[in-house]
C-alpha cells in the first residue's frame, strides 16, 4: 500500500507541475492590448459564412 500512495503523490505532483506550466506560458503569451488580440483573433478565425442558428 505504501507504494502505491507514493506513486499517487508522484502523478498529482507531475499533473501539477504540468498545469503550473501551461498557465504560465498562457500568462507569458497574454496581449494586453485589446486592438492586438483582437487582429490576432480575425487572423485566426476570419470571417465566413453566416450560419442561420434559428433551426
Amino acid at each position: 500500500m505504501e507504494s502505491l500512495r507514493g506513486r499517487d503523490f508522484a502523478a498529482t505532483q507531475s499533473r501539477l507541475t504540468s498545469i503550473l506550466t501551461v498557465l504560465k506560458a498562457l500568462v507569458q503569451q497574454s496581449e494586453t492590448d485589446p486592438e492586438v488580440r483582437l487582429a490576432e483573433l480575425q487572423r485566426l478565425h476570419p470571417p465566413g459564412p453566416r450560419r442561420d442558428c434559428t433551426a
